[in-house]
């Protein structure tokens, strides 16, 4: 039930996106375009260097907590949601 939740929600705010883009008249288009879907030139290299130590962390993290969660996954009693 959310699976199929989550797929509706994104197509359709994709979908009002694109009506949105195809709606702008004039210079504007290029500028909807970059707030919907993101502008690869404004990362500044201190967010990719937030992004890679976040991620470190993270999998840091989860390998600490690896045979906790395998725990949890496999067996059948705490597995159940």
């Amino acid at each position: 039930m959310n699976d199929s939740i989550m797929a509706l929600l994104l197509s359709t705010s994709i979908s009002a996106g694109v009506i949105l883009i195809s709606l702008q008249k004039g210079d504007n288009r290029g500028e909807m375009h970059r707030i919907l879907f993101g502008d690869i030139l404004a990362v500044s290299s201190a967010d990719v260097w937030f992004a890679a130590i976040m991620s470190l962390v993270i999998v840091i993290g989860v390998f600490q907590k690896l045979s906790a969660l395998s725990l949890i996954a496999t067996h059948e009693d705490l597995a159940h949601v």
